[in-house]
């Protein structure tokens, strides 16, 4: 009876502690760094569907998660929401804020369970690792007083949509997977539950190929080490109750599916390549990238991880469990983050373009890194005891060293107006009042005003904002526009 309120008062204080994440990133992606439509892109696919498979000769053939998903919740924030707040922009900020903190929350609860798998560390210990865990998406990058790169953001809110949010997924689920152990255990599941681990597959395979290496890479190691058992395990009993390569040739089926309808879109055609060039290109954006690394933090992590090293290395004459536990992770883990950086350099060499710097294809690079740091965190506190009387003065430190800076601390979404979110506000109200006013006096084209620079420098920006004031029933008729340019808006 005792254990079970021990595991109860466990369960509330885990999930007080992932509502104050979720808090405390919602406040983040509202007020200080909003989560804004603010360019084609964005004015684009809020009011865009697409059918839910893989469509042959699309501009983005695979990315069924994200284009669905993107749509479905601007439509959410249109009919629902707005009518609600009485903001139409605010709408859009609200449920898509909402959105990034659930699948941030779903990554934290991941990692939590995988380490607590691992490990079976007091609540206290866990809550610290996790902790440091996520703040490392902060810190890693935090070299300047202002703008830092930092792993939870992306260039705009279609780019939050059709990356970060598949990545934080494809994460999530790959430490699920690990930590479940899904693969060996599907023959023990329900028909009911094998349809939604398949549903889930589906969806985080045909979510972006750029992302979905994150979940690819830790089940290529555990179909290895799966391989490896099979031909090296005497024991009959495991070869013949060993069903897991019937989830893995599914997940590698929809891979290889995945990449030629992709490697066939129209993205794909309309980039040139230029290998000599490209290479070059993305050796020196790999090389800026690790500029941006704040040494100071890197140092810390290293540390950590050569320490975590030295104990196991001191533990191998007397193994425990914990030893043997963290041994396969690290050296999975390690194998993982080689892949996801051997896969972003050759895919963006292809691409080109110096994509690669992007804030939302970093994440893709160094996600396995804090890891790796994490699990050696963990493995340090699970071995040495006395740990527990410098948590409080590290967890401090850490946090507050997330806090230091001026202005715009870490590099916002809103990047065509300077991470200014109220002249983004302005110029979109200014946008929409122009469509209402033309709609009222009977008008079927429209001369729309915008800036200069931004949404004004593609031909397109008009016709697509118009298309999503008609399907989001701000206006009612479609409009031809043509765009002007003006100063007073920048």
């Amino acid at each position: 009876m005792v254990k079970k309120d021990l595991i109860s008062a466990e369960k509330l204080y885990m999930v007080v502690y992932l509502w104050l994440i979720f808090s405390v990133m919602f406040l983040f992606y509202t007020k200080i760094e909003p989560l804004m439509v603010c360019d084609p892109d964005d004015w684009t696919y809020i009011s865009y569907s697409r059918s839910a498979w893989p469509q042959w000769g699309a501009y983005n053939p695979s990315k069924v998660f994200p284009e669905t998903l993107m749509g479905i919740l601007g439509y959410f924030s249109a009919f629902v929401v707005f009518p609600i707040t009485g903001n139409y922009q605010n709408s859009f900020t609200i449920v898509y804020a909402v959105v990034v903190c659930i699948f941030i929350i779903l990554y934290i609860f991941s990692f939590t369970k995988y380490i607590n798998k691992m490990f079976k560390l007091s609540l206290y210990k866990k809550i610290f690792v996790t902790s440091i865990f996520f703040a490392m998406h902060f810190l890693l990058f935090k070299t300047k007083t202002e703008y830092n790169l930092f792993m939870l953001t992306a260039s705009n809110l279609n780019c939050f949509i059709n990356y970060l949010v598949p990545a934080l997924f494809n994460s999530a689920f790959a430490m699920l997977c690990i930590s479940l152990n899904l693969p060996n255990h599907t023959n023990k599941l329900k028909i009911s539950h094998i349809g939604i681990l398949l549903l889930i597959t589906y969806l985080v395979i045909y979510s972006n190929m750029v992302v979905n290496v994150l979940f690819l890479a830790p089940i290529f190691v555990l179909f290895l080490e799966n391989l490896y058992k099979q031909f090296t395990v005497v024991d009959s009993k495991y070869r013949q109750k060993n069903k897991a390569f019937i989830f893995y040739i599914i997940i590698f089926m929809l891979e290889l599916i995945n990449l030629y309808y992709e490697m066939n879109g129209g993205r794909a055609q309309d980039i040139e390549f230029h290998f000599r060039t490209q290479l070059l290109e993305t050796i020196r954006d790999i090389k800026w990238i690790t500029g941006e690394i704040n040494k100071s933090v890197l140092f810390c992590t290293f540390f950590v991880i050569v320490g975590a090293i030295g104990l196991w290395v001191k533990s191998r004459k007397e193994p425990q469990q914990e030893d043997n536990i963290f041994s396969r992770n690290f050296v999975g883990c390690l194998a993982c983050f080689v892949l996801c950086i051997l896969y972003t350099f050759c895919l963006f060499t292809r691409i080109g373009m110096h994509k690669i710097t992007c804030c939302e294809n970093i994440f893709v690079m160094f996600l396995y890194y804090n890891i790796l740091f994490s699990i050696s965190l963990a493995y340090i506190c699970k071995k040495i005891k006395c740990i527990t009387l410098a948590i409080p003065i590290i967890t401090y430190i850490t946090f507050i060293q997330i806090l230091t800076g001026q202005g715009h601390i870490y590099k916002g979404s809103i990047s065509y107006y300077n991470y200014d979110s109220q002249k983004c506000y302005m110029i979109n109200e200014c946008i929409i009042t122009q469509f209402i006013e033309a709609y009222k006096l009977g008008m079927s084209d429209i001369n729309l005003i915008l800036p200069k620079y931004g949404l004004g420098d593609y031909e397109f920006s008009g016709a697509r904002i118009a298309k999503t004031l008609y399907n989001h029933r701000i206006i009612g008729t479609y409009m031809t526009v043509t765009i002007s340019n003006d100063t007073f808006l920048e």
